[in-house]
């Protein structure tokens, strides 16, 4: 069982979390998904071999089998050990100054379309707009300082991007007011009020726990299986 969720949560962070990589570094939390991944998936195939050459008292493949299983122990420790190193350097690393610099100088310009994704990803999902939550709206006002809004025809230049917008399932409650607003006193019924940097940092560290959690429990799922086959091949007559 641990194996399968090891496997869903690297699938899960590759899948659906990987375009954030872009805004930032290290990226190290996307390659402990990798790692979470194949080791469990090839965890879970060795597993069910093991259960096979167990039952038909196959000696050399039972040793086989339990080194298999400690090395992947020990790398499914390192890949959880990973997890947890990654969530200190994201501290040291000034998260909400990379961010913010990805918004004001990369953002909407055409080499950097995955920091585009990136951004909009993260303002829709998280349904916040800039980066900082200060007084004042001051996370909207970040994005007057932007490039994409610098670029924009100076008679009609949208105030913030359009995933700064409300949605109601598929439809924005109001999206040209939403990208014209005032933005130190916007309206929350059509735009986003709350600063991304919190709420994204909180995510990331969480997922990055969970990854380093579940990259423990992988490891000691696999030890005691490959030592119960090691006495069991000991004990088994040639």
């Amino acid at each position: 069982m641990v194996n399968i969720a090891s496997v869903g949560c690297g699938l899960w962070v590759i899948i659906s979390k990987r375009p954030f990589s872009a805004l930032f570094e290290p990226k190290l939390f996307v390659d402990v998904a990798f790692l979470l991944f194949f080791l469990s998936f090839i965890g879970a195939v060795v597993n069910a071999v093991g259960f096979y050459v167990t039952q038909r008292e196959l000696r050399c493949f039972m040793y086989i089998f339990s080194v298999s299983c400690l090395v992947l122990s020990l790398m499914l420790l390192l890949a959880g050990l990973m997890g947890f190193i990654f969530q200190k350097q994201l501290k040291l690393n000034a998260l909400d100054l990379q961010i913010l610099t990805a918004l004001r100088s990369l953002y909407g310009q055409p080499p950097d379309q995955a920091i585009t994704v990136a951004l909009d990803m993260l303002q829709e999902q998280f349904r916040c707009c800039g980066v900082d939550e200060l007084p004042g709206g001051a996370n909207f006002t970040i994005w007057r300082s932007s490039k994409w809004h610098m670029n924009q025809p100076a008679n009609n230049r949208l105030l913030v991007p359009l995933s700064c917008c409300v949605r109601i399932g598929q439809k924005y409650v109001n999206s040209s007011a939403c990208q014209q607003t005032d933005l130190k006193n916007p309206d929350p019924t059509y735009i986003y009020t709350q600063g991304c940097y919190r709420r994204f940092e909180n995510h990331i560290m969480q997922v990055a726990f969970v990854e380093g959690i579940l990259g423990m429990l992988a490891s000691a799922s696999l030890i005691k299986p490959a030592l119960f086959c090691a006495l069991l091949a000991r004990l088994t007559q040639k």
